[in-house]
């Protein structure tokens, strides 16, 4: 495992190119580069190999390649770029005594590292041991505390066999607790279903928690780092007097761990109730066409691809005139700024026009006498016209729905535009 430390570990990156007729910009290195950075430590040196899909892993003059770069630099550390099977372990830990590491188990880290809350951290602790179990071996050395005594070991049970059955029993353990945490979220969902919904989505980085705090004041971590936050955060802001409901969620990555999309499906749940995705990207990077697809491909995985999504191109402060202009060419696409507030009239000008698209345009008459409705239509609607009557007020509003059934079933006269 990579951990902060005062020393910091110093290691070699390896890229595994299975594409080799593709052209190398080298964003993955960067981007596996970043990862260790923000776990604290620092890459100094990096390979590409180029090999063919059909061979399973590195040769033997690939491998010896590392060993002697990583025996010259003395690294702490090789990360590879690609997710390695127990088999691809064991078989460069033959030339290499420095620690071993695949992108799976650095993300993981990095997981395990920015994890705050009683969710997040049983949702980590539940990939991580997803991921340990097929890399048992029966070298593996035992977990702490593990339960002994009569009845508990059956006859000639291996300690590898001993150490899967408590991995197992502890996810079983972690499941039931993520299960009872999911139960109380449904609830708190079903308690503002009338509300309006939007999520964040996007890749790593790409400046979503920034945005939060920008529409919401919402205080949010906010990092130029990966995955630095991880907990969903829901805040609440306001169009034409609506409350709007803004769930920021963990960033996405390519290739991110199975287990750990698995291990948080409670927190993306925000997903499902949203009624419109704001997809979050980071108009500063040379593979924006690929983190799009990454991030549509998960959102796809979790059945969400469907909903209305607008498209948030951030950072334009960084980019040039022309590449700006790019980004606003089809409807739903807008081009901001979150850290200089830039762009963000049209995108909120338009938000207003889709809560109006949503919402009820009602015309209604409440007596003098009723000022806690009179209080609910300024505080919950917006009002378009007022027109005073020896009795009371006829109001043109626009509310939300759940205030226009409230009015239904108290039997105010009403009349809908």
């Amino acid at each position: 495992m990579l951990r902060k430390n005062t020393k910091i570990e110093r290691g070699i990156s390896v890229l595994v190119n299975r594409r080799p007729n593709k052209v190398e910009d080298n964003s993955d290195l960067e981007e596996i580069s970043n990862l260790v950075s923000s776990v604290g430590c620092e890459i100094v040196e990096s390979l590409i190999f180029n090999i063919p899909n059909k061979r399973p892993f590195l040769g033997k003059g690939q491998l010896e390649k590392i060993q002697n770069l990583a025996n010259s630099i003395k690294a702490d550390f090789v990360v590879f770029s690609e997710s390695l099977n127990l088999r691809n372990i064991l078989s460069i830990e033959k030339y290499v005594s420095c620690k071993v590491i695949d992108r799976t188990k650095l993300i993981l880290d990095l997981f395990s590292q920015n994890a705050r809350t009683a969710e997040s951290k049983i949702q980590v602790e539940r990939a991580q041991l997803s991921y340990t179990l097929p890399r048992l071996t029966r070298m593996w050395t035992h977990l702490s505390r593990q339960s002994g005594g009569i009845g508990v070991r059956g006859p000639g049970e291996t300690q590898l066999e001993s150490d899967k059955r408590q991995i197992w029993k502890r996810i079983s353990f972690l499941d039931g607790k993520l299960k009872n945490i999911e139960k109380l979220s449904s609830e708190r969902r079903k308690s503002r279903k009338d509300l309006v919904k939007i999520a964040l989505v996007g890749y790593t980085n790409a400046g979503k928690s920034t945005f939060m705090n920008l529409a919401t004041s919402a205080n949010v971590l906010s990092e130029d780092r990966l995955f630095s936050t991880l907990d969903s955060t829901t805040k609440v802001f306001k169009i034409l007097n609506q409350k709007i409901l803004l769930s920021d969620t963990v960033g996405f990555i390519k290739n991110l761990p199975p287990g750990l999309v698995a291990s948080f499906r409670s927190t993306l749940a925000e997903l499902n109730e949203a009624d419109l995705i704001w997809h979050v990207v980071d108009s500063s990077r040379c593979d924006i066409e690929e983190q799009v697809h990454v991030t549509n491909e998960i959102l796809g995985d979790l059945g969400v691809l469907e909903k209305e999504r607008w498209y948030l191109f951030n950072k334009i402060d960084l980019i040039e005139e022309r590449r700006r202009n790019e980004f606003i060419k089809k409807e739903n696409y807008y081009a901001i700024s979150s850290m200089k507030k830039k762009g963000l009239k049209k995108l909120f000008s338009d938000l207003e026009k889709w809560v109006i698209s949503r919402s009820a345009k009602i015309k209604i008459f409440i007596p003098f006498n009723r000022q806690d409705l009179i209080s609910q239509i300024y505080s919950q609607g917006h009002v378009l016209k007022e027109q005073v009557k020896q009795d009371g007020v006829f109001y043109t509003i626009i509310i939300p729905k759940n205030l226009l059934n409230y009015f239904k079933e108290n039997d105010l006269a009403l009349e809908k535009k």
